[in-house]
């Protein structure tokens, strides 16, 4: 993990919770942030047990009580890379231009209570190519870690997703034009059911085939 955040700006927080050991408060703002994650899958599995890990999880095991309105990540760029071992390559998802909305951030029960719902709300252009908005709904303080994703993509050249494909798919695309994505997510810490639709036209794809004395 590489996490790094220029500024943050905590607004109009509530100094008498603060004397009771309370962050209350309007709103945070996160300036120009950077998050990159990689992932070697190379490496053997462990035994460690990663549920209860879902950030509305974490958030509640915070020692702090916290409660801000929105937290806002005005300027942000986000990659996932992970190295495949059949490709010795590591392919990459880019998010560019973020700007994530965060709204109802709290682990304290009074609130919690009269709303579970955190939610974030998400646009970003994907690789840099395509317009992306995504809507996250965390369910706070459920045992099961429950969530819901919709999210939707525009068009592009489907070329451009090749970064992404060769490394982890061994294949590649020729010529071809995304249409639109549109995907629908319900989860919990062990289950996921979804829905996706994927349009495109013109799509040539070549499966590619690893030389083995070259390692390529």
């Amino acid at each position: 993990y590489q996490f790094t955040i220029e500024n943050l700006d905590i607004r109009n927080i509530n100094r008498y919770a603060l004397f009771s050991q309370r962050l209350i408060a309007d709103s945070m703002i996160l300036g120009n942030s950077s998050f990159k994650i990689f992932r070697d899958v190379s490496n053997p599995h462990d035994s460690i047990d990663r549920t209860q890990k879902y950030p509305q999880q974490s958030l509640m095991k915070l020692p702090l009580p916290v409660k801000i309105n929105t937290v806002v990540f005005a300027r942000s760029f986000i990659e996932y890379k992970e190295k495949n071992a059949k490709s010795d390559s590591s392919g990459k998802v880019q998010f560019y231009a973020v700007h994530a909305v965060l709204s109802n951030l709290t682990n304290i029960p009074e609130f919690i209570g009269k709303n579970n719902k955190m939610k974030l709300n998400f646009q970003s252009r994907f690789l840099n190519r395509a317009p992306m908005h995504a809507e996250l709904i965390m369910i706070l303080k459920d045992p099961a870690g429950r969530f819901t994703l919709d999210a939707k993509m525009g068009g592009m050249n489907a070329a451009y997703l090749n970064p992404m494909i060769q490394p982890m798919a061994l294949a590649k695309i020729d010529k071809g034009k995304i249409q639109s994505l549109s995907y629908h997510l319900e989860a919990d810490d062990l289950h996921g059911v979804g829905n996706l639709t994927f349009l495109y036209s013109d799509l040539k794809l070549v499966l590619l085939r690893k030389d083995e004395d070259q390692n390529k």
